[in-house]
């Protein structure tokens, strides 16, 4: 019988043995514990069953090394986070903001889920992207959390082969900042030629060299209507989050009143996107971060952008009036990195 279940899994085994020589690999499999035993014969890795050569798999990984000839290997961009590196900041607001959130001034805000589920993708999982191709996940400067699935503005669509993860913070010139951008400047307050004005803020292929956006050119949505077409991220290894995306993983209800008063809470479902913000200390610059969708209101004269924010009223997500100037209010807003990453290339 053990000859039988040997000769049936020899393909597993294979990939096993592969996985202990690539140190860079990942497969797919579907099998029980009780059907594999493991011989450490031929691997080199100093394990008598199959878990401890999991875990001695994992870190022969993180060393690096190159896929053997006949296996497909598969980099992990990115892995879940420690539950000990989940960032935090102090609430240091007495009205509204965090204090809105029930917080009280000198609680201890954590950004990213506490529980997490092995194998399953909850809005607020933290985790460690190698952005920088450095092969080092570092849990302060490649923090991003997932948000939802990857919604396609071109079929109107979410793709569940690839997620949306969100930077821990806005940057500026492709860096993390508290400074803010505007969504596109311009004297008539239009918006139909995109986030140009934002764009240039994200962090670059040569920054952010270890990915890539599933796609370089995305449509600008009102709604169901597109307002500019093939919109340019060429050059961007980030992009802007769709509402679309942030209301699917932050459970929001988005309603309008012309453009200018709508808003929905999402507390606490996403408060790792007002990470860095005013959420927790006015001494920040900013009050969250713009949207890649518009919404134009019907009675009102200007475009609006979609925006996430922790303000006096609520912590949601709101939109507001000609929202493309740089002039105040509309200053308080940055541009916030999602990142395009295929599921196989996440272990979670």
């Amino acid at each position: 019988m053990k000859d039988l279940i040997k000769n049936n899994i020899k393909f597993i085994l294979g990939a096993i043995a592969g996985l202990l020589v690539s140190g860079v690999g990942v497969y797919a499999l579907t099998v029980t514990a009780t059907q594999i035993t493991y011989d450490n014969t031929q691997s080199g890795i100093q394990a008598t069953n199959v878990k401890d050569a999991i875990d001695k798999l994992y870190e022969k990984a993180e060393s690096g090394g190159e896929c053997p000839d006949g296996y497909k290997c598969i980099k992990n961009i990115c892995k879940r986070a420690k539950l000990e590196t989940l960032h935090t900041e102090i609430c240091n607001q007495s009205s509204n903001y965090c204090a809105k959130a029930n917080y009280s001034v000198g609680d201890t805000i954590t950004y990213g889920n506490q529980t997490v589920t092995d194998g399953v993708l909850t809005p607020g999982d933290a985790f460690d992207c190698d952005v920088n191709g450095d092969n080092i996940w570092d849990p302060e400067t490649e923090r991003f959390y997932y948000v939802s699935s990857y919604y396609d503005t071109k079929t109107k669509s979410f793709n569940d082969d690839f997620v949306a993860l969100i930077y821990y913070s806005n940057t500026y010139n492709g860096v993390a900042s508290t400074t803010n951008v505007a969504w596109y400047q311009s004297s008539n307050h239009t918006a139909t030629n995109g986030p140009a004005t934002a764009k240039p803020h994200l962090p670059t292929t040569t920054q952010w060299k270890g990915i890539n956006l599933k796609s370089d050119t995305r449509d600008i949505l009102d709604k169901s209507t597109v307002i500019k077409s093939d919109f340019s991220y060429s050059g961007s290894a980030a992009r802007i989050l769709t509402l679309e995306e942030a209301t699917a993983g932050c459970n929001v209800s988005l309603y309008y009143n012309y453009g200018v008063t709508a808003s929905g809470s999402f507390t606490p479902d996403c408060e790792f996107i007002l990470e860095n913000t005013t959420f927790s200390n006015n001494s920040y610059n900013t009050e969250g971060s713009w949207l890649e969708s518009i919404y134009s209101a019907s009675g009102y004269k200007y475009n609006t952008i979609a925006r996430a924010y922790s303000n006096t009223v609520s912590t949601g997500f709101s939109h507001g009036d000609s929202s493309v100037s740089t002039s105040s209010p509309k200053s308080a807003y940055g541009v916030r990195p999602v990142i395009d990453v295929p599921k196989t290339s996440i272990a979670y």
